[in-house]
């Protein structure tokens, strides 16, 4: 029979592991650094966003420079119409979360760029 002891218990049980860390529910995928040393080894992989497929194209620097650890841009290919937004690009070996705008009068490339100041 279920009494109002056996209730608060397991409701005591259930905030103690909550509260010590308790179990996870979702497991949390990794995130990929962003950095050149992580990320040029990725040109060519695919990458998921929003139920579709993409390709890391190219890692280089901005408006045709010399890429830095400050300052590159990532360009990603895929089919059709790609919308710019910020979203997660996931990858075998983690995930992304940048802003990507398309270029390109086809709309099929999105370019990321990242600009660090001090």
């Amino acid at each position: 029979m279920l009494t109002r002891r056996t209730v608060l218990v397991a409701g005591t049980a259930v905030a103690g592991v909550a509260a010590a860390g308790g179990a996870v529910l979702v497991a949390r995928r990794p995130t990929l650094p962003l950095t050149l040393a992580a990320l040029r080894p990725l040109v060519g992989d695919a990458f998921e966003v929003d139920g579709r497929t993409v390709t890391l194209a190219s890692v280089t620097g901005r408006d045709g420079g010399r890429a830095t650890e400050a300052s590159f841009a990532l360009r990603f290919t895929g089919a059709g119409d790609l919308p710019g937004a910020t979203r997660t690009f996931a990858h075998a070996d983690g995930d992304l979360v940048l802003h990507a705008e398309p270029v390109g009068a086809e709309r099929s490339t999105l370019e990321a760029v990242v600009a660090r100041t001090a």
